[in-house]
């Protein structure tokens, strides 16, 4: 799926090292806490003004929208992602590790949720605590992972990530992690990403080279606006 723009929550106007709590409501439509005529999955994020997270420490629109697709069904016209009894890997989850946590609510039979900053696995595996206690935490630098032979036992059914690629490089690392972590030859890929950004053209050439097939999703209106 392709948001149009990618701007994270702006926590410039907070002090450094200032934490945030945020509260969300994910998944209109498929139980959790009633909310006026919606329903949804309640979600709090702890959040921090951390120039020394990076990307990771900020809540991007990519990884809200993802999370929200999945718990809305996951669905499109040339694609359904099912989890019941699934392993599934979120890299690149960053602090608030949302579609990992859509996955686990959505009866995943194990997920796990990875980022390469210790800050930042931290603080994932505060909110992990928080909203899905069931997710694993840890620490994975793609780098690392792409040279990695995993069998099978290691690898997973499906793999999920948001606005993960910055830059050319970025990009080269994690194509080569998820082919090193992707199941075969049934496994799923389900990224969101914006329309441009250096290094998603690089991405997704080299995937389509590596054997994978690419569907864009076309997100519904109801995913939209409750995002």
């Amino acid at each position: 799926s392709k948001p149009r723009q990618a701007t994270a929550v702006d926590l410039a106007a907070l002090p450094v090292g200032t934490d945030c709590l945020l509260q969300l409501g994910l998944g209109s439509g498929r139980g959790g806490v009633q909310d006026g005529d919606a329903c949804a999955f309640p979600i709090t994020l702890e959040l921090c003004a951390d120039p020394g997270g990076g990307t990771g420490s900020k809540l991007w629109p990519g990884g809200i929208l993802l999370a929200e697709w999945l718990l809305q069904g996951g669905s499109s016209l040339d694609i359904s992602v099912e989890f019941n009894g699934k392993d599934v890997l979120e890299l690149g989850a960053g602090s608030s590790a949302l579609p990992a946590t859509a996955a686990a609510l959505l009866g995943a039979n194990r997920v796990v949720a990875a980022d390469g900053l210790a800050s930042v696995v931290d603080r994932m595996r505060r909110n992990i605590k928080r909203n899905a206690v069931q997710v694993e935490v840890h620490t994975l630098d793609w780098m690392t992972a792409g040279r990695t032979n995993n069998t099978p036992v290691a690898q997973f059914d499906v793999v999920l990530f948001s606005d993960g690629i910055y830059t050319e490089r970025g990009a080269f690392f994690l194509a080569d992690a998820i082919m090193s972590l992707l199941r075969k030859p049934h496994g799923v890929l389900v990224g969101a990403l914006p329309g441009f950004r250096a290094g998603i053209a690089g991405f997704e050439e080299d995937l389509r080279v590596r054997g994978l097939v690419a569907s864009v999703v076309e997100l519904p209106s109801s995913v939209l606006t409750a995002a």
